[in-house]
């Protein structure tokens, strides 16, 4: 599955409702809601498809439309090249090969770390070196405008 930088995966398309995507990928196996403040409305829902390792995150901030994916099969390329299970340094490479150049490297503890690329809106996940989940979303005309395809 081809992601696609600030757009989705497949047919699938950041800004979608959840009924449109209900009609492309089906029922999910499992639905988590929670909110990620004391915020009244800043609820977000998560379906998670354990089949293809993928979940998708819907805001209520944004009408209940796909702001997120997040995927840790080695079956999601990123413009062809299949990133979960590589090394950080050959992800580096292949970023720089891409022609991305500005990325943030976080150490989460002593053995995990994320590569936050903010222009991309796109955040690769590493656990003992090795790429274990891609997330990325829309990107933002400001802090809280998502541009949606």
């Amino acid at each position: 599955m081809e992601i696609k930088i600030g757009i989705g995966v497949d047919q699938v398309k950041f800004g979608m409702v959840r009924s449109e995507v209900l009609q492309i990928l089906g029922e999910p196996s499992e639905k988590e809601l929670f909110s990620y403040s004391e915020e009244e409305e800043d609820l977000t829902e998560v379906w998670h498809y354990d089949d293809n390792e993928m979940s998708l995150s819907f805001d209520e901030a944004d009408d209940w439309r796909l702001i997120m994916i997040a995927a840790s099969d080695d079956s999601f390329t990123l413009n062809g090249k299949d990133i979960v299970g590589r090394s950080f340094e050959e992800v580096s490479s292949m970023l720089l090969e891409m022609g991305i150049k500005e990325t943030e490297v976080e150490e989460v503890s002593e053995f995990d770390k994320v590569i936050k690329i903010e222009s991309e809106s796109l955040n690769i996940w590493f656990d003992n070196n090795e790429a274990s989940e891609l997330q990325w979303g829309p990107k933002w005309s400001d802090d809280d405008t998502p541009i949606f395809p």
